[in-house]
């Protein structure tokens, strides 16, 4: 992600808690649905409570905040549930949310907010149209051929499909990128240190401040 940013000419840095809007969560109180196809806590009934969030990095003036959405945030968002060895997630769920919960806030000054998520690359995906796991797009494994795929041990395996998670979540980012940079949301691009033969003294960098998000956000790529 920051990567990507730096392409970008912005640079982030760390953000702080942000609290003023409503958050969506799972209302166990309730009765869950029946559908089997969704993961078992976003099958209950949902409400909001006052809440806060911490965001992971943000532009260096404090006007984009950006938050990757990982396993680390099923517990705090209570949209995936541990059962057994099992564990479902619903990042693209999670997003929209958020997004949602986001745009409730008109504290502050406007905000950028960038929501990525762990693309949790796989070498199959489930095609609803044939009812059953085809070869994923693009996935360096189903590029294999069967007997490829064999010859390969759990650790080039592991490392493939780490490779093509890293570069689904650039694609997440760069999304994001062009949105923002079309829509004039992108911070002017932070100025490249000027070469000089002896420090003066001080850093020079700008102090951090905390971030206020606003009404403005955006979904990423999913």
């Amino acid at each position: 992600i920051e990567q990507e940013f730096a392409k970008a000419g912005v640079k982030l840095r760390d953000a702080y808690e942000l609290g003023g809007f409503a958050r969506t969560v799972a209302d166990r109180e309730k009765k869950p649905t029946e559908d089997r196809r969704r993961p078992w806590a976003s099958r209950y009934p949902v409400k909001r409570v006052p809440g806060t969030w911490l965001f992971d990095l943000a532009s260096e003036d404090g006007s984009v905040a950006v938050e990757f959405l990982s396993l680390e945030d099923d517990d705090r968002e209570s949209l995936a549930c541990n059962g057994s060895s099992v564990s479902e997630t619903d990042f693209p769920e999670l997003a929209r949310r958020l997004r949602d919960d986001f745009a409730t806030r008109t504290e502050g000054a406007p905000v950028t907010i960038g929501l990525f998520f762990d693309p949790l690359a796989s070498e199959t995906a489930w095609d609803e149209g044939q009812k059953k796991f085809v070869p994923r797009p693009g996935s360096s494994l189903a590029a294999l051929t069967k007997e490829e795929r064999k010859a390969l041990n759990w650790n080039k395996r592991y490392e493939l499909l780490r490779n093509d998670a890293r570069e689904l979540l650039r694609e997440q980012v760069r999304f994001f990128l062009d949105w923002a940079r079309k829509e004039g949301k992108l911070p002017a691009p932070s100025p490249q240190p000027e070469p000089r033969a002896e420090s003066g003294g001080g850093s020079g960098e700008a102090q951090p401040h905390p971030v206020e998000p606003h009404a403005e956000s955006a979904e990423s790529a999913e």
